[in-house]
């Protein structure tokens, strides 16, 4: 008797080191969202819930840009010029002004912080929200992943900004080419010029 009892423990043990192996070597269910990384495969995000890290296949881990938008030619821009908290992120004809330069420094994660060079505020998104047409400003830079993007390379100098926190990206509304529509956020589409910049790094 107790020797079937030992027979069926180590039995037992046996199937939960299987089970075991068996549970890391599968892949990890895929989550809803979308967040793109450098140029390999989409990664899936949900809000609040991040890739750990990203991969740029080519750009430098700090340097000084504007970003021309693909669609309307206009540049990333501080409404104003301006200093203070809750300034717009807006799109502006590009005037070579320290509104429209910014600072891209990444961090151990891959993602990138978007420091302003005239104002030395963080792009941010308003209320630290993630929802369709929540509208980008400027904040003190606090490390938050608000204020954390991933550059998504589409090649010839082209990204497109997948914010960390909500995995949805920088859009200009309506494909408007105006002087002084707020930039926003807006699900990641294939394709979409009006998601996508050119960095001109200096």
């Amino acid at each position: 008797m107790r020797t079937k009892l030992v027979i069926r423990g180590l039995a037992a043990l046996a199937g939960l080191a299987i089970a075991a192996v068996g549970a890391a070597g599968a892949p990890a269910a895929a989550a809803t969202g979308t967040a793109v990384t450098g140029t390999a495969a989409p990664v899936t995000a949900t809000k609040g819930t991040h890739p750990a890290t990203v991969r740029t296949a080519s750009l430098p881990g700090a340097f000084y840009a504007e970003a021309i938008n693909r669609f309307s030619g206009k540049c990333i821009n501080v409404a104003h010029g301006s200093g203070d908290n809750g300034a717009w992120i807006q799109q502006y004809h590009c005037d070579r002004t320290p509104a429209a330069k910014f600072l891209f420094i990444q961090n151990r994660e891959g993602y990138y912080e978007v420091q302003n060079q005239g104002s030395h505020k963080c792009i941010d998104i308003e209320f630290g929200g993630g929802w369709l047409g929540a509208r980008t400003q400027q904040f003190n830079c606090n490390g938050s992943a608000t204020q954390q993007f991933a550059l998504s390379e589409l090649g010839n100098g082209y990204v497109k900004f997948v914010n960390r926190f909500s995995g949805r990206c920088i859009d200009v509304p309506n494909y408007s080419q105006a002087d002084s529509v707020v930039l926003q956020l807006w699900n990641c589409v294939g394709g979409a010029e009006n998601q996508e910049f050119r960095l001109n790094i200096s």
